[in-house]
């Protein structure tokens, strides 16, 4: 049974003046066009912090999204047809789609764990690639529903300021009427432009903003009910309430949401069924978050395989000497991981240390990425070392390494240490900037998943390190990611150093310290004894063992301004270092890597070569560790 809206009644005029009514609908129109860009903007960043390659995910979104909102003013048909009314279905549906977007999008992901969990076959390629390209097509239908319903509005908005005018004698101003539309539509685009990075984004996260934005359609949606000419059944205006108060509930409950998909991601090995999959993992510690404008720092604890544990910790002399230092905790920037405490002391003596030994301990050093404090922990070890300058894009990492126990407790205090000073700003245009020179320079960044992080390995940043270095001085980098040895060794000839040599974190697989992790997988703590203990130690050192240490392999490279030898034998440091021998050393910068020099592979920041897009970079899921 249709009910009469006393204001608004089907027939009857709004109790407003032609101004009221104009500012009403232009009010509207800010509204939903703020709205739909925000919504486009929470997709592109919801598939980029789950897949990654930022330019690539809001590149394709707004592609498509401008496509899907092509299509939905095709479908839309006649606008002047009962406008008032359907621009209301429309916000009704978009608060349904876009508040749930996210979640939406999140659940897919985890579906897609479920697959590849359940069926062995999926896991693995090709169906491995099957879940990606379907995961893919799937979290995009999402973004063309909300961009096809998107579409409608503004013919709906036009139609419906058309019929506004209409009634009162006045339609020679229709014109004028699509031109102030248009132009507040723009209006409300930019105004949800400039707030999602500046201010929405860094504050609120994306489940928040799902929320929020489609309680803005459901705002919407109570303006048309209170100031334009429809009729409602009172199921319909129901619904719009219990939309509010559902968008209000899961406002309220935004944290539990975040970490229940948070948990997804960090444990999705265990999502092997429909139970898992709904399940809040409430026996897993809760991951710890951190919110900065640039970035979103998570710490997770959870246990590594004690095999992978057993192996590590008998190449290392760290829990021995250190028995408080934290276990099992991980950190992830952007769902990146950065570092896994039982582990981190392989990366971070290779990198420090084995530069060191291929020059002379440096007295001014500058440390550029590596916030947490980890590497400056290792430089602070030599007496010889006088001042270290800490630039970090991100003043929230930099305070926790300063202030939170857990990473104090890990980097020895180094932020602490009078020799440290630390900054927080862009680390290209400080470098800009700086007038010093130094005997070192450290570059520690992540991997360059877009084009923003591309330029900290590019020509033009290389350039900048080499102009810093003193005579005589040292630069050493972490250059991450695979396949990509090529490029960069190409980029930092172009750079002008004329040193370019590659080391790694490198084991051995037959080191005698493995033995009694060897002797206790082998006979299964003295369970198993003869022919099949041996079988198994040909495992442990064939297979195990090795794929173990494969998993902390990570590649640096040592520069010079001028040409210089290969680095000499070993010497003793004078420091203490748990991970980082004779041995190791020498197995450290004997790579196969040959030096490369293809201009058409150069990185600049005009012309980028890195990321090099594959099918991994397009479709895969990020994953932990």
């Amino acid at each position: 049974m249709w009910q009469q809206v006393p204001m608004c009644a089907q027939g009857q005029r709004p109790r407003l003046g032609e101004r009221g009514e104009a500012a009403a609908t232009f009010a509207i129109t800010l509204m939903v066009a703020y709205c739909s860009i925000v919504y486009e903007l929470l997709m592109a960043q919801t598939l980029s912090a789950i897949m990654g390659n930022t330019v690539l995910r809001y590149s394709v979104t707004i592609g498509v999204y401008l496509a899907s909102l092509g299509l939905g003013a095709f479908m839309c048909g006649d606008s002047n047809n009962n406008p008032a009314q359907r621009l209301m279905r429309v916000e009704i549906a978009l608060s349904l789609t876009g508040g749930a977007s996210v979640i939406a999008i999140h659940l897919l992901a985890s579906a897609r764990h479920l697959a590849a969990n359940s069926f062995e076959a999926l896991g693995r390629a090709p169906g491995d690639s099957v879940l990606a390209v379907s995961f893919f097509v799937l979290s995009h239908l999402i973004i063309v529903v909300i961009g096809i319903l998107s579409g409608f509005e503004v013919p709906l908005l036009i139609g419906m300021r058309n019929a506004e005018l209409r009634a009162r004698g006045l339609a020679r101003r229709a014109g004028t009427a699509v031109n102030v539309v248009l132009g507040v539509d723009y209006l409300g685009s930019l105004l949800g432009a400039v707030l999602f990075p500046l201010l929405l984004l860094p504050w609120l996260g994306i489940f928040p903003i799902s929320y929020l934005t489609a309680l803005i359609n459901v705002a919407a949606c109570l303006m048309i009910l209170g100031l334009k000419p429809v009729r409602v059944r009172t199921g319909q205006a129901a619904l719009v309430a219990g939309l509010g108060l559902l968008l209000l509930g899961l406002m309220a409950v935004q944290d539990k949401t975040e970490q229940f998909f948070l948990k997804k991601f960090y444990y999705s090995e265990k999502i092997t069924s429909l139970a898992a999959l709904l399940d809040p993992f409430s026996d897993r510690p809760e991951i710890r978050v951190f919110r900065s404008p640039y970035q979103r720092i998570h710490f997770v604890n959870r246990p590594d395989n004690p095999l992978a544990d057993s192996i590590l910790e008998a190449l290392s002399g760290k829990f021995a000497a250190d028995p408080g230092f934290p276990r099992d905790t991980w950190l992830f920037m952007e769902h990146q991981y950065q570092f896994f405490s039982n582990v981190e002391e392989f990366y971070h003596e290779f990198f420090v240390h084995a530069p060191i030994q291929m020059a002379e301990p440096p007295q001014r050093v500058l440390v550029l990425g590596a916030g947490d404090g980890l590497a400056v922990r290792e430089l602070l070890k030599y007496p010889r070392v006088r001042s270290v300058t800490l630039v970090d894009l991100d003043p929230v990492i930099l305070a926790l390494a300063r202030d939170m126990p857990l990473l104090r407790r890990m980097n020895k205090g180094s932020l602490l240490d009078p020799r440290v000073r630390t900054v927080a700003a862009d680390a290209f245009a400080w470098l800009g900037s700086c007038r010093e020179r130094y005997d070192a320079i450290y570059c520690d960044f992540p991997r360059p998943t877009n084009f923003d992080l591309s330029r900290l390995f590019s020509r033009e940043f290389y350039t900048l390190v080499r102009l810093r270095l003193a005579p005589g001085g040292f630069a050493a980098a972490d250059l991450p990611g695979d396949g990509l040895w090529t490029r960069y060794s190409s980029t930092l000839r172009a750079a002008g150093f004329g040193t370019v040599l590659p080391f790694e974190v490198a084991l051995d697989p037959n080191d005698p310290a493995l033995d009694a992790a060897e002797n206790e997988f082998a006979t299964m703590g003295g369970l198993v004894r003869g022919d099949e203990a041996r079988a198994m130690r040909a495992l442990f050192r064939e297979t195990v063992a090795p794929r173990v240490l494969n998993n902390v392999r990570q590649r640096f490279v040592f520069l010079r301004a001028e040409k210089s030898r290969p680095p000499a034998a070993f010497r003793d440091p004078g420091v203490a270092l748990r991970a980082l021998d004779a041995g190791r050393f020498a197995l450290a910068v004997d790579t196969n890597l040959k030096d490369a020099r293809d201009p058409g592979l150069v990185n600049s920041v005009l012309r980028p070569t890195i990321p090099a897009l594959d099918f991994e970079s397009v479709f895969e899921l990020k994953r932990p560790g």
